[in-house]
């Protein structure tokens, strides 16, 4: 039995890995490029950044205490 599974992996190995066609056939082959269609924000504005802080959470009451639930 061991033989066997022996022989079984030793066919496996020796085979050719299958060929594996390209994802798209029509993608091109060169890089693209990208500098020409990005867009670059308007001075001063930060990309990315958002409220910090009390303003992350919105406005209203604070949320009661464990010492004011009953």
């Amino acid at each position: 039995m061991l033989a066997l599974l022996v022989v079984l992996l030793l066919e496996l190995l020796q085979r050719p890995p299958d060929e594996v066609p390209p994802l798209t056939p029509d993608a091109p082959t060169e890089p693209t490029d990208l500098t020409e269609t990005a867009e670059i924000p308007a001075e001063g504005v930060t990309v990315g950044a958002g409220p910090v802080g009390s303003e992350a959470v919105g406005s209203g009451p604070p949320p009661p205490s464990r010492d004011d639930v009953d």
